[in-house]
């Protein structure tokens, strides 16, 4: 302290050895670690030091002293320092400030607020979110159409290897990197590396030769441009044929249709679980028209839990023998 205020701060762990330390060592231990920290400002100056401990006013006079505390004695010959003692009782500030109060902080509740518009959100960080409905989906129909392919690929995995699936997954990924595309009209891998991949059939027909610098820029950008074209030219030629073909699924009572159980989540599993179930199930019959694109299944006792009614897009008509169905597995 000068003048009164206090100007600095120190404090340390006591190491593994000073605790086996009397409480009288570990008091001069304490003041010597002081005069250490503090020495450019206690060398050549008169100082004072303060402790609780009574006993340390009177080690310089005491004689019976053993090697570490004369050591610690030593040390105090170079500054020109006198020891007073001071009750702990004194310490008034100190202990007003640890024993004051502890007041419980209170939370703060969240400040509420509400998005007016997801598409202005969107619109400001850059993206685009295209919401789909039920039934009428109007997302990116190229990547639905992806990932219905990839579900038929596993779901075959599935059916074929049982449990060993995951060694045959890798085959499967490989299979539909090299596949042919008809709206690309070449394979994911070629239109992604810009070369057919290297196999052992088509080994003789890529050679070794490489393309370096500005000839390679220039051809993937070619490519680039040439797979955009593709994907239009095919994209105008699927919606010409969609609409051509796109007639509204019409029923009769009586009629024996096939049920899609995509919609189904929980309730009927063929041991196998999510989306590499079958996709259909049935045969079942129509018992009642409801409306225009609703119908009503006479559906059998596993499926009592079942709601009866269904829309039209969840069915399908059954050209197989009425004999044959597929089995129905609760669990």
């Amino acid at each position: 302290m000068q003048r009164g205020k206090v100007i600095a701060y120190a404090s340390r762990q006591l190491k593994i050895h000073e605790k086996n330390y009397t409480t009288h060592d570990l008091e001069l231990r304490a003041v010597v670690f002081a005069l250490k920290t503090w020495r450019c400002y206690l060398y050549g100056t008169k100082s004072v030091i303060y402790t609780d401990h009574n006993s340390l006013q009177h080690i310089f006079d005491q004689k019976d002293l053993n090697m570490r505390q004369r050591r610690w004695i030593e040390l105090f010959s170079d500054y020109e320092c006198e020891i007073r003692y001071h009750p702990s009782k004194a310490h008034v500030v100190a202990d007003a400030l640890f024993r004051k109060e502890r007041v419980k902080p209170r939370r703060v509740g969240a400040m509420a607020m509400a998005i007016r518009s997801g598409q202005t959100l969107q619109k400001d960080l850059g993206t685009r979110l295209d919401m789909s409905k039920t039934y009428h989906s109007q997302t990116d129909g190229q990547n639905e159409r992806t990932i219905q392919t990839l579900k038929d690929m596993l779901r075959a995995c599935v059916i074929d290897f049982g449990g060993n699936r995951d060694v045959y997954l890798p085959l499967a990924e490989f299979s539909y990197n090299n596949s042919h595309h008809s709206s690309i009209r070449c394979a994911p891998f070629e239109a992604l590396y810009g070369r057919k991949c290297r196999s052992p059939v088509l080994w003789a027909e890529i050679g070794e030769s490489t393309l370096i610098g500005p000839k390679l820029v220039q051809e993937t950008t070619d490519k680039v441009v040439l797979i955009k074209k593709k994907l239009k030219s095919t994209r105008d030629h699927q919606k010409s044929y969609a609409d051509n073909r796109c007639k509204p699924l019409e029923f009769e009572v009586g009629d024996r249709v096939l049920l899609k159980v995509s919609y189904w989540k929980g309730v009927v599993h063929f041991k196998k679980k999510g989306k590499l179930a079958p996709r259909y199930v049935g045969p079942f019959e129509i018992i009642e028209w409801i409306g225009h694109v609703a119908y009503r299944l006479g559906l059998p006792e596993e499926l009592s839990g079942v709601h009866d009614t269904f829309y039209v897009s969840n069915l399908k008509k059954c050209l197989a023998d009425a004999n044959l169905h597929v089995l129905l597995c609760r669990y």
